[in-house]
């Protein structure tokens, strides 16, 4: 997945990445972090603030990479902060 990230056409998409857990220092966050065209660490953020980040970044599409685990922070597609969303455990998009 860490190179995923850096592999996105630029010229036809703009990408965010959200990181809900903080750095641990390893080298395989290091790469997704310098790999991603917008990486916004939201670790501390509440859960408004990620929220208003979203909207203010006008994300069209969100897509959560991290299931159903620790740090996943669910609640915020709970609040369907943007047209589409993919959970990456269902596979669908809710609208």
């Amino acid at each position: 997945m860490q190179s995923v990230f850096e592999l996105h056409n630029r010229d036809l998409f703009n990408v965010y990445v959200y990181a809900t857990s903080a750095s641990d220092g390893s080298p395989y966050r290091q790469k997704i972090e310098h790999g991603s065209q917008n990486f916004v660490d939201i670790s501390s953020s509440s859960l408004q603030e990620t929220v208003e980040r979203i909207l203010s970044d006008n994300i069209h599409i969100l897509i959560n990479l991290n299931g159903y685990t620790k740090s996943a922070e669910n609640e915020i597609f709970a609040t369907r902060p943007c047209p589409g969303k993919v959970h990456e455990y269902t596979c669908h998009v809710y609208c």
